[in-house]
């Protein structure tokens, strides 16, 4: 999500570029040692979004401290830069964290205020959320958004249609080229994963991936979305895209071989007969719980 409301603050020209230090962007904390503000001299807005900062960071999605931090932004500026940024790849809550906190500064708001004005009532979501705001105010660059599927799909849709809405420009096609080109790795643009694995059949899918199997598939080639909300187990989390994407390659390949097309719907029909036998693979949270709509 983040990285969209980057691109809508680029389309709305409120953002010239993304090859900005970070440091120009914003204005420093109090919270932030001018020792650790230097870093943001050094860092581009686009190497957080392409987690590529160079900071050092440890992944552990329940237990790193940064998610109990006072201030994510600042605990994100506090590890050594270990490798020049733009050059090497590691998957950061901490550079989302950055992320977001550039963008609430540029929009000058909070990025959930941002959000609605700028992508959800365009696009007429509902019933969404962000939590994990931290003491300080801050809301997380990288976790916590909670939305419906019908509206998950429509922002994969956005980015399907070049970034128009109903005749409404939301982001540019030269963004998406950007979000979705390669960065510091072939299988990474910006805040969007390139998954190849079927790329003969179906071409590059492109995923924005959440924690427990929250997914966005965007297939450019078929014209097709594929949204999930889940709550799997890490071995189940990590296979759920390459499962998803086998299946619409297989099906894809059925109707080639039938002369392509004559079998669409039929496909999906006979996939959906089969009964789910799954199991949620974690300890459902607060957040799990379904809550009414608005």
């Amino acid at each position: 999500m983040v990285v969209t409301l980057a691109g809508t603050l680029l389309a709305g020209g409120k953002l010239s570029s993304f090859d900005v230090p970070v440091g120009t962007l914003m204005s420093k904390p109090d919270s932030v040692p001018a020792r650790n503000w230097e870093k943001t001299q050094r860092i581009r807005f686009r190497n957080v979004l392409a987690m590529s900062s160079g900071l050092e960071y440890t992944h552990d999605p329940t237990g790193n401290p940064i998610y109990r931090a006072h201030d994510r932004f600042a605990y994100a500026l506090q590890p050594a830069i270990v490798q020049t940024p733009g050059t090497h790849f590691q998957y950061s809550d901490g550079d989302a964290s950055i992320a977001g906190a550039v963008v609430a500064a540029v929009a000058g708001t909070d990025i959930l205020t941002y959000s609605v004005s700028a992508l959800f009532k365009p696009l007429s979501f509902k019933n969404y959320d962000w939590w994990s705001r931290d003491p300080s105010g801050r809301l997380a660059g990288g976790w916590g958004m909670r939305l419906r599927v019908i509206d998950m799909i429509k922002l994969g849709h956005l980015y399907l249609e070049k970034g128009v809405w109903q005749d409404r420009r939301i982001i540019t096609a030269a963004f998406i080229d950007q979000a979705w080109s390669p960065s510091s790795a072939p299988w990474y643009g910006l805040f969007w994963w390139r998954n190849a694995g079927h790329a003969a059949t179906i071409g590059t899918v492109y995923e924005a991936r959440g924690f427990k199997g929250q997914r966005i598939l965007v297939i450019p080639r078929l014209n097709i979305v594929v949204a999930l909300t889940a709550n799997l187990a890490p071995e189940d989390e990590k296979s759920v895209s390459d499962l998803i994407l086998d299946h619409i390659a297989e099906a894809q390949l059925r109707d080639d071989s039938s002369g392509r097309g004559q079998r669409a719907g039929g496909l999906l029909d006979e996939e959906m007969r089969h009964p789910f036998v799954g199991k949620p693979g974690n300890v459902v949270w607060p957040e799990d719980t379904p809550r009414p709509p608005d």
